[in-house]
């Protein structure tokens, strides 16, 4: 019978109070939401960041288009005003 009893003393010593229980649950829930806003944060501002970096890439397709077609059209004015001189 002793040995019975001793077993669930060594049980017991291993059991926490309920406070102590709870108090270490809302450590934990305290650190997951925290965590969580953290991620939130991140994804928010990674997607300001993409939204940027998209805007900068839209401008700068824009701008090289512009480059193209200010080096194009005044070479191809050009070679026509050459082949419509020498058709006179």
């Amino acid at each position: 019978m002793r040995e019975g009893f001793a077993g669930i003393n060594a049980r017991l010593d291993h059991v926490v109070s309920a406070p102590a229980f709870a108090a270490e649950q809302r450590r934990i829930d305290e650190a997951l939401n925290r965590l969580a806003g953290d991620i939130i944060a991140e994804r928010e501002d990674r997607k300001v960041g993409d939204l940027h970096q998209q805007k900068s890439l839209d401008k700068l397709v824009a701008n090289q288009r512009w480059i193209i077609a200010a080096v194009v059209v005044p070479v191809a004015l050009f070679l026509a005003s050459i082949y419509l001189a020498r058709g006179q």
